[in-house]
């Protein structure tokens, strides 16, 4: 497919050819915080899955947690965190995310983990590569946003009202829970979510000049985020609109 060439997206670049090799298959929600609990309560935050971490990811999980007692985000006990209701999207660094498809990767492969039959055995769960997450939101010609070529009100939880890119009357200022935006899904994939609410990250390191198929899983590099979250305005919601965030929290609370 043609990735990029959007002249009026986030972070626009020419684009070029891509061409994905395997079959894709992507769950039709962002994780919610309660199947990230779930992560929390197995002990994801200890050193039973350490080895399901970066190495960088769990030295800046033992510089956050140390000394804290904590087993699980940055104020996420305190009540510090973002919102955490049960069916909403849960907001982690890149690090916990990425640590968190690790467990789901090794739940399967343990047979804990039913996935449908269509999924083939030799596939992995993971963050998406940014290739693969624009696939999904353009899928299948090209769209300017998941549900079709054109912005349409109430479609995506964003700032419709925002000054310079005023798309409709709407602005929820929060979090929501994931899938009560219907009439935005990706309709050919029925994947919701894809623009706005929380910003999704990519395991893709990011290159201001376009996609690179860098996917280090060590690297300190920023990470490609997409979607936009719930604050931005209808730009960040455009199926070809990237930019980056830091793998540390600095950038996420």
């Amino acid at each position: 497919f043609w990735m990029g060439g959007d002249p009026h997206a986030l972070g626009a670049w020419p684009g070029r050819l891509i061409d994905l090799k395997s079959s894709l298959f992507m769950a039709a929600y962002p994780v919610t915080v309660a199947q990230f609990q779930a992560f929390i309560d197995a002990g994801g935050y200890t050193e039973r899955w350490g080895s399901l971490w970066s190495s960088i990811g769990w030295s800046w999980k033992q510089r956050y947690n140390s000394g804290a007692g904590l087993d699980g985000p940055p104020g996420w006990e305190s009540g510090l965190a973002p919102v955490r209701i049960s069916n909403h999207p849960v907001k982690v660094t890149w690090y916990e995310a990425a640590a968190f498809a690790g467990w789901l990767e090794h739940l399967r492969c343990a047979g804990s983990l039913r996935l449908s039959a269509d999924v083939p055995e030799n596939h992995v769960i993971r963050l998406p590569d940014e290739a693969e997450r624009e696939w999904a939101a353009r899928y299948p010609d090209g769209r300017v946003f998941p549900w079709g070529a054109e912005y349409r009100s109430g479609f995506a939880n964003i700032d419709e009202t925002e000054y310079k890119d005023r798309v409709g009357p709407h602005y929820l200022r929060r979090i929501t829970a994931v899938g009560i935006y219907p009439l935005g899904r990706q309709p050919e994939l029925d994947l919701y979510d894809l623009s706005g609410n929380v910003a999704e990250w990519c395991l893709t390191c990011w290159d201001e000049a376009g996609y690179r198929a860098d996917n280090a899983a060590g690297a300190g590099c920023h990470r490609v985020s997409r979607g936009g979250d719930f604050h931005n305005g209808a730009r960040f919601a455009r199926a070809a609109s990237r930019t980056w965030a830091d793998p540390d929290p600095d950038d996420q609370y």
